[in-house]
């Protein structure tokens, strides 16, 4: 998603080592259908006069202030004259991805919300496949859907996520979330413990990944997006993991000192803080 988007659209840590815990358990229990998401209000569609370019600005602007549910009435008022603009799909699975996370951990639906997010980027993947903006979104919404699913989806869906990352980075080298995206990737797969990777070799093993290309990635990442909170949060996460411990302290006080710029930026700095303290 774009550079300066919001911090939770590449935050997709944590749902493999519940997909490994859970996943011997899992191989005769997963099943069962989502129940349906909530609905906003139902749109006015746009005016003639109302391009839809016009209604992606307006919702886009929604989007970066963080008020998720004004930003979906205006987008949706796009459709469905505008259900084969990419830059419109984008935007939709942006929307109900932020949605998704204010939904209950887990619920029903939470998951419904983020597959409608996945839809969307999935449409606009087959709109624009050479778009690295579409591939971004894809391997974003995929991770969040795997978060909140079985352990069989779960490790099915892991794969797909790393795949769509190194599309979009094959397409735009300096696209900053791509390798936020990976790096966290690599590290939630890299630490997974010795019972969570057994329950994982039960349903087929787990991708090769690695803390080396974790911090590789994420040092990518700040490199590219040096003022980013979350890249130096994540980053000092991944040092942590590494045992550098001076490296991690020296990323939280970097988290700490940007000033905040996104929606969610004041909560990943309370993470900071007390993940630093925690090391002193």
């Amino acid at each position: 998603m774009k550079a300066g988007r919001s911090a939770r659209g590449v935050l997709i840590a944590g749902w493999l080592a519940a997909a490994a815990a859970l996943a011997a358990p899992a191989l005769a229990q997963e099943g069962g259908s989502p129940a349906s998401a909530p609905q906003a209000a139902s749109p006015t569609p746009a005016s003639p006069a109302a391009s839809i370019p016009d209604v992606v600005r307006r919702g886009q602007e929604r989007l970066d202030k963080g008020d998720w549910n004004g930003a979906l009435l205006i987008l949706k008022s796009g459709l469905p004259a505008g259900e084969n603009d990419p830059a419109l799909q984008s935007a939709l699975a942006r929307a109900y991805s932020e949605i998704g996370e204010d939904a209950p951990e887990g619920s029903a639906a939470q998951q419904a919300i983020f597959q409608q997010a996945l839809d969307h980027a999935q449409k606009e993947l087959a709109l624009a496949p050479n778009s690295a903006q579409a591939h971004l979104d894809v391997a974003i919404t995929t991770g969040k859907m795997a978060r909140v699913s079985g352990a069989k989806t779960k490790l099915k869906l892991a794969p797909v996520v790393a795949d769509e990352a190194r599309k979009t980075i094959a397409i735009d080298s300096n696209n900053w979330q791509a390798y936020h995206v990976l790096g966290v990737w690599n590290r939630e797969i890299a630490t997974l413990g010795g019972f969570k990777k057994f329950g994982a070799s039960l349903m087929g093993g787990l991708p090769k990944a690695s803390l080396d290309d974790a911090i590789a990635n994420l040092e990518t990442a700040r490199r590219l997006a040096p003022t980013s909170i979350r890249n130096h949060l994540e980053l000092a996460r991944t040092y942590e993991k590494a045992h550098r411990l001076d490296d991690a302290r020296s990323e939280y006080r970097q988290a700490l000192s940007q000033p905040p710029a996104e929606p969610g930026d004041g909560e990943l700095q309370r993470q900071a803080r007390a993940e630093l303290a925690g090391l002193s």
